[in-house]
């Protein structure tokens, strides 16, 4: 039986840099998102303000599908394809971290112990992440909204969707 039943007091890490650190996981896995978007943008031909406004509210997993579809339909098969699937499934793995470290709940036991969170999917409790692995998540967040944008601005997407363009 797991221990997830247990009764929790909740918790918020009173430690600077831990909450410095979440606030860094957050703010990069927005703009992770936003490039999202941006790189619907680049795929679709369409403007920003129609990107921004047929993505309005939609989530993470949403916008990765509907980059893959579009690159599908855009691209076809072949290389630049299977660049762009790989990269959301980079995206992904990076937005399953950012859920697991996170997106669970925060509390200590009924008993004022040690701070603890609780994983949904697995519904155990696990120490809370450290700083320095929130801040490395932070950033291989970055490094995949630099990727993102360069590759639409002046890598392989830019020159698979010039390519589809001039045919």
């Amino acid at each position: 039986m797991s221990d997830a039943g247990k009764w929790s007091v909740p918790y918020v890490p009173k430690n600077p840099e831990i909450l410095k650190a979440i606030a860094r996981v957050t703010l990069r896995h927005n703009q992770l998102d936003e490039m999202l978007v941006y790189t619907i943008k680049s795929v679709a031909n369409v403007t920003i303000e129609q990107a921004f406004g047929a993505t309005l509210y939609q989530g993470s997993k949403t916008l990765r599908e509907r980059v893959n579809k579009l690159a599908r339909q855009r691209l076809g098969e072949g290389p630049a394809l299977i660049k762009v699937q790989d990269l959301m499934e980079r995206c992904a793995l990076a937005t399953l971290k950012r859920n697991e470290l996170v997106h669970n709940v925060w509390s200590k036991d009924a008993a004022g112990g040690k701070p603890r969170v609780l994983h949904a999917a697995e519904r155990r409790f696990k120490k809370p992440p450290t700083a320095k692995v929130l801040n490395e998540l932070a950033d291989e967040l970055l490094k995949l909204v630099a990727e993102l944008n360069h590759e639409r601005l002046h890598g392989w997407l830019d020159e698979a969707l010039k390519k589809k363009n001039s045919i």
